[in-house]
């Protein structure tokens, strides 16, 4: 077996993917005046049953039609469900009727308009998402969920100086709200300041709440030790992130590329096949199963023609990243504007190095 090139810039994809993932969102505390229908909800959405969170938000709204929060909630279910299924589109348009009812019986409802912006975001349409949260802001400054959902969106967008500033005013008015020191940690690995990203992101793993944003925290820790270099603490960081949250693609993808990197370091040095055939069907076990839970995961197709490159097989491999480029990269809604320009050259790369 032979070393090939392919891995020198693996661990820089692998931050794209752990960067972008799905926007988890976690309703305003104070909402319903903490009614008992609320925090039941709320409790729901935090377990990761969103389905029951719909269910108790429509009998809500069933119970009381002009019920502003009880709309506002259920739409932020709805577009939750739609980010976490991949089908943005259909929730999407749903949270915006919901939103948009919630808005008509209560136009001063801040919570409401933060609920329309990230319906509006997670079909890519930005503008809208920022004309909704900027509203929010307007009507109540000290909105912490509308400053930090504003702040993830400048993120998606490519904006990531007003997405740091973003985070930090959020955290600076709610310390708890662990989904933006999340995503503050992955601003941190982008400037390349690890131990500042680890210390929030080790802090999360063990206070979290809740347990998708304690999942995407092993997954941040496993990219930052691939980009360190160290395959197998990030193999260990993946499966962690895995056994709390299966079906994330992304996490699925990730540790795909940490088995990977694995075998990168290693078939220069005397590994036994046995070792290699190991590592190489953990590669492609994951990926597919990272592509079996959203088919337009470019990190899962990534991983999957880097592999297929790796066994020689240049003609499969090279359709796989020529599929990315055409279509794959540009379909991913979790990846940002500067994610999809990053791996697109990175493809780029690889195609012109296959003979």
């Amino acid at each position: 077996m032979k070393k090939i090139h392919i891995f020198a810039v693996l661990a820089v994809v692998v931050l794209v993917a752990a960067f972008a993932y799905a926007f988890w969102f976690n309703p305003n505390p104070n909402m319903f005046l903490q009614s008992s229908a609320a925090r039941k909800i709320q409790e729901s959405f935090n377990r990761g049953d969103i389905d029951g969170s719909i269910r108790l938000a429509e009998e809500a709204t069933a119970k009381n039609s002009n019920d502003s929060m009880a709309y506002t909630l259920l739409s932020l279910s709805y577009s939750q469900k739609g980010t976490l299924e991949f089908k943005e589109q259909e929730y999407g348009a749903k949270a915006v009727e919901a939103a948009n009812k919630a808005i008509s019986f209560s136009p001063k409802n801040s919570e409401a308009y933060r609920a329309l912006g990230y319906a509006y975001e997670i079909q890519q349409k930005y503008n809208d998402a920022f004309s909704a949260y900027n509203q929010a802001i307007v009507l109540d400054s000290s909105n912490y969920q509308a400053i930090a959902a504003r702040a993830h969106a400048y993120d998606l967008f490519g904006d990531i100086g007003n997405a740091k500033i973003g985070y930090e005013q959020a955290l600076k008015l709610e310390p708890s709200l662990d989904l933006t020191r999340l995503n503050l940690a992955r601003v941190y690995v982008r400037e390349q300041t690890y131990d500042k990203a680890t210390a929030e992101l080790k802090r999360l793993t063990q206070s979290a709440k809740n347990v998708t944003t304690k999942a995407d925290a092993y997954q941040v820790l496993g990219t930052i030790s691939l980009i360190q270099s160290q395959s197998a603490q990030a193999v260990s960081l993946f499966e962690q992130s895995v056994q709390l949250f299966a079906s994330s693609s992304s996490a699925q993808a990730g540790l795909a590329q940490a088995h990977l990197l694995y075998l990168a370091q290693t078939l220069s040095t005397s590994s036994s096949m046995e070792v290699f055939l190991k590592h190489i069907e953990q590669v492609f076990d994951h990926a597919q199963l990272s592509l079996d839970i959203n088919p337009a995961q470019a990190t899962g197709y990534l991983a999957l023609a880097d592999a297929t490159l790796l066994i020689g097989e240049k003609a499969e491999a090279k359709k796989i990243y020529q599929f990315m480029l055409d279509t794959a990269v540009d379909n991913d809604i979790t990846l940002g504007a500067q994610e999809k320009v990053g791996m697109k050259a990175y493809v780029k790369d690889q195609l012109s190095k296959i003979k």
